[in-house]
Formats: C-alpha cells, sequence, structure tokens
C-alpha cells in the first residue's frame, strides 16, 4: 500500500470527496490502496487511475477542482502546489481515487 502524507486541509478535501486527485511529485508508485496520512488521522482509498508527465498535462480546465478545490483557476492550482512543492518542473504523477 502506498502511504502519503496529506496537510489537514488536503485530508478533508479527500475525506469529503471533494478532492479525487492527488498530485505528487515524481514517478508512479506501486500500490492499488493509499493511505493518506495527517497528524493522528488516516484515510484509505482506492487509486483507480494513474497518469505521469509535466504539471502543465495534468492539471487543465476540465479538472483543476478535483486537484485544489478552493482553486478558481488552473493557476491558482498550479501555484498552490508550488507553495508545496517549491519548483513545479519535472514529472509529476496525478493519482485518481476513490473509497
Amino acid at each position: 500500500m502506498l502511504t502519503l502524507l496529506a496537510k489537514k486541509e488536503v485530508y478533508e478535501w479527500l475525506k469529503t470527496g471533494q478532492k479525487t486527485i492527488d498530485v505528487r511529485r515524481g514517478k508512479p508508485r506501486q500500490g492499488e490502496r493509499v493511505l493518506f496520512i495527517s497528524g493522528p488521522h488516516r484515510l484509505e482509498m482506492q487509486i483507480v487511475d494513474r497518469q505521469s508527465g509535466a504539471l502543465s498535462d495534468l492539471i487543465r480546465e476540465n479538472n483543476f477542482r478535483q486537484v485544489i478545490p478552493s482553486a478558481g483557476s488552473v493557476d491558482e492550482a498550479v501555484n498552490y502546489l508550488r507553495r508545496i512543492y517549491g519548483d513545479v518542473e519535472g514529472v509529476f504523477t496525478a493519482y485518481f481515487v476513490t473509497y
């Protein structure tokens, strides 16, 4: 099982179903299930699909709210991830998750 740390806000989005795509830096990792950890909270979800590539290929007009529900545009979603990762160049992986 893949284990990923999540900020409290991200954890809540996942838990409430607002966020169904989790984007992480790097190539795809193995596992059919993912465990999100936020402090003492744990949330296990099923990975239904993966896509990898440049962030600009993964975050599009038709899915940016599934990645960052509070974003009002693709640019806002990318900027949110930029605050987490610093640099948004290179390979990222989008994990499509569900219960």
